[in-house]
């Protein structure tokens, strides 16, 4: 029975051996590979992700590996391949959900104290509720927070649902998207329930959809992958 014990964990570890190589050659090659599949359309982070998976679970077994009796196994370089492959990815995502937020934040000044300037103040002359400028310029701070928070969701929902296509395309169906998601409910409500002018609700779609489509190209551009040919 002991001997085996000692067949089954060699084979085990053998097995494991092969995986780690077969993983390793589809991510230099750019292809990637999922524990269990043969897709060639993953791409590098489905590669990583699969081999750093492989890696837990063997790891998890009774079989020493690595430095721990088959060097064949370099547990050490998996675990520095997926620390750096997360450290790389966290770095762009954060990268591109600040470029987002610039454009989201210069894009607000310029629509609504520039463009929607003189509208604005011909509403607050005719009675409408805003707050006094000075009471705005204290607590702008919550805009910041507001754009940063949407900003960042809006580069981790696109990198959620990236896909191996040119980053163009997706960039602008992703700005089209989020505004029928977002701006179009958010300002179809406000002229139902304040006394508000169609021209400016349309104004608002507009700039809406200029603005998002800009980030969502610029967050595509960061976070874009390669395709092979």
């Amino acid at each position: 029975m002991k001997k085996l014990g000692n067949t089954v964990d060699d084979a085990v570890a053998k097995r494991a051996v092969l995986r780690y190589q077969d993983l390793s050659a589809g991510i230099a090659a750019g292809r990637g590979l999922t524990v269990g599949s043969s897709r060639p359309d993953l791409g590098r982070g489905a590669g990583t992700q699969a081999l750093c998976t492989e890696a837990a679970a063997v790891l998890g077994c009774r079989h020493p590996l690595g430095g721990f009796g088959h060097p064949g196994w370099p547990s050490s370089l998996v675990s520095l391949e997926c620390m750096l492959e997360v450290t790389m990815d966290v770095k762009k995502l954060l990268g591109a959900a600040f470029l987002a937020f610039v454009i989201l934040f210069v894009a607000g000044y310029l629509v609504h104290g520039v463009w929607l300037g003189d509208t604005y103040r011909q509403m607050r002359e005719s009675g409408f509720s805003f707050r006094p400028v000075e009471v705005l310029h204290q607590k702008l701070w919550v805009i910041l927070v507001s754009d940063f928070l949407y900003s960042l969701l809006f580069a981790l929902v696109y990198a959620k649902g990236m896909e191996k296509k040119p980053w163009l395309g997706q960039g602008i169906r992703f700005g089209i998207l989020a505004t029928l998601f977002t701006v179009v409910p958010a300002a179809l409500n406000e002229y139902a329930v304040y006394r508000l002018g169609y021209k400016l609700v349309i104004d608002w779609m507009v700039a809406g959809l200029v603005t998002l489509t800009l980030m969502a190209l610029a967050v595509a551009a960061v976070l874009k992958k390669s395709i092979a040919a």
